[in-house]
């Protein structure tokens, strides 16, 4: 029996030490195949084209590169603080009351953590913010007798008639140079929603005796709408009953923003609405001084970092005088056919003239060939759907003919489509941005190209774009390049700027469509306020004709 015991153990240490080995040539194999994993990632990391990789960039990727992105950069507590580089910037100083100062702490430390959806709010959490205006700001807090902190921030005043056309005396008439008296008396305004359930928003027709729908406004949310004329009737109402009024206005140029407000801070236990509700209030505290000081309503979201010279780049400073001309040198040339023209041509040049300072228009022939005008054309073909404009604080597109009543087409980018390659990169040689960075970092929504049949238009509105309240990056739509794909047979559908300052002409400044002109736009001022004066449109084709363009929009920081 003692032999069959030591025999038996013999078999199960032999057993024991195959399995081991098997265990241990089964891990050796796993680790091999792991390193070839990864160095076949790493080489394919090195020899995957730069170019393909931007164009396909996440989301995910844009925020992270923006990590060094500082809402607060526009406040300042400390003495002196650095003056912007560009033209016509006032210092403004807004008393902060004290019991505004903890939202003011909310913004900081949001930038601190990078909590861009500011879903870390009401956190007691220790949090190292090592900002040089905010040790200002605690320094005030412990100096000052009064209960405010005195804040600076830079806001963007627009210039005088006089400096607009470069001379004070007007040589005809011997006079004075004054702003032409404008025959539209249309504007932007906001509406604000300061209640935890959304409403929806109406517009009174006195014309037609009808209430007309203009957007959902969600709790803590805004919204923004262009008036054609002062005056007009608008009212809020539940989602579940809009015959029921609960708060209506007689809106005016002067209204700026609206307010329908019913909320109780003390009641109230969401701290997310509360911290919004304080959001807000301290924007409307910002947005009086700022209407005091520059004569225009603020439309955007305090804090707001100035412009950044990416988005903003010098040809925004230089272009300070109406029918000042630029010239922009481009890589970027014509194609004529199938094939760009080589690479031995001189560089394209492209001249810029300043059609209007206030707002930023800037106007250039021969933008696009013939040949790149057609292919646009051709290319929408098959994506064409009914024009839409956005309809609420949650960014939805909806169908209103009343105001937009054309077709739509958005083109995909596709990174091997060399003639829609070629027409990116002149418009960022235009824009004065890097076309990698401007992909990369979705910093232009894809081309829309826009078709416009006979009596078709879309009535005065405003690209810019309302962001949500809780988003730390506050993007939207700053620049638009807007290009013309043919010349209407029977003329119409001039582009119209009603509100730019003029010495001249009453109705602002037209464009008349042309195959290859582009017109660039900037609906968004430096220091971070929509500007009102942008309000733009397309008047109706005439019988016979049609309008065919395309939109670039560009965005700062990046696409929402």
């Amino acid at each position: 029996l003692a032999e069959e015991s030591e025999d038996d153990d013999e078999e199960e240490e032999e057993e024991d030490s195959s399995i081991f080995s098997d265990l241990k040539q089964h891990i050796v194999a796993v680790l091999i195949a792991v390193v070839a994993a990864v160095l076949g990632y790493y080489y394919q990391l090195q020899s995957t084209p730069q170019d393909s990789v931007s164009l396909f960039s996440s989301h995910h990727d844009t925020v992270m590169s923006l990590e060094n992105y500082q809402r607060t950069s526009g406040v300042h507590f400390c003495p002196d603080p650095p003056r912007p580089k560009f033209p016509n910037f006032m210092d403004m100083q807004v008393r902060v009351p004290e019991r505004m100062w903890g939202t003011l702490e909310q913004f900081y430390r949001a930038d601190a953590i990078q909590d861009d959806k500011y879903e870390r709010m009401g956190e007691n959490s220790a949090v190292s913010i090592a900002y040089s205006e905010y040790e200002c700001f605690l320094n005030q807090q412990r100096g000052t007798a009064l209960a405010s902190a005195v804040m600076t921030s830079f806001v963007y005043k627009v210039p005088s008639i006089a400096s607009i056309v470069g001379k004070e005396i007007d040589e005809s008439s011997g006079s004075k140079v004054q702003a032409a008296s404008l025959s539209f008396t249309g504007f932007v305004a906001q509406f604000l929603n300061l209640s935890t359930k959304p409403v929806l928003l109406h517009w009174e027709d006195h014309r037609s005796s009808a209430n007309k729908l203009v957007a959902e406004i969600g709790p803590m949310e805004r919204v923004k709408t262009t008036l054609m004329s002062p005056a007009q009737d608008f009212y809020v109402s539940p989602v579940y009953d809009s015959s029921t009024q609960l708060k209506r206005w007689l809106v005016t140029a002067d209204s700026g923003v609206l307010v329908y407000e019913n909320f109780d801070s003390e009641k109230e236990t969401s701290i997310q609405f509360q911290e919004m509700y304080q959001m807000h209030q301290l924007n409307l505290l910002y947005g009086r001084d700022y209407k005091v000081l520059t004569k225009q309503p603020w439309l955007g979201m305090f804090p707001h970092p100035r412009g950044t010279t990416a988005t903003f780049p010098s040809l925004w400073e230089d272009a300070t005088q109406q029918y000042q001309e630029f010239v922009v040198k481009s890589e970027a040339r014509h194609i004529m056919q199938s094939l760009p023209q080589p690479s031995s041509s001189p560089p394209l040049q492209l001249k810029l003239t300043v059609a209007s300072v206030a707002p930023k228009v800037l106007v250039m022939d021969d933008f696009l060939s013939e040949f790149e005008c057609e292919y646009l054309k051709d290319l929408s073909q098959g994506f064409m759907q009914a024009s839409t404009v956005v309809g609420g604080s949650d960014g939805q597109s909806v169908r209103d003919e009343g105001t937009r009543s054309s077709d739509t087409a958005i083109l995909p980018r596709k990174p091997d489509d060399n003639i829609m390659n070629t027409i990116y990169e002149r418009a960022a040689d235009v824009l004065r941005m890097n076309v990698t960075t401007m992909i990369r970092q979705h910093q232009a929504e894809p081309l829309q190209v826009v078709h416009y049949g006979p009596g078709q238009e879309y009535t005065a509105h405003h690209d810019y774009v309302v962001p949500p309240t809780l988003d730390r990056f506050q993007p939207s739509r700053v620049a638009t390049l807007l290009m013309y794909l043919n010349t209407p047979a029977h003329g119409g559908g001039e582009t119209f700027f009603p509100l730019a300052v003029q010495s001249k002409f009453h109705d602002g400044i037209n464009f008349k469509p042309k195959c290859g002109k582009a017109v660039l736009f900037y609906n968004v001022l430096p220091d971070g306020n929509a500007d009102p004066l942008a309000v733009h449109g397309s008047k109706p084709m005439r019988k016979g004709s049609e309008k065919w363009v395309a939109n670039l929009w560009v965005w700062d920081p990046f696409v929402a």
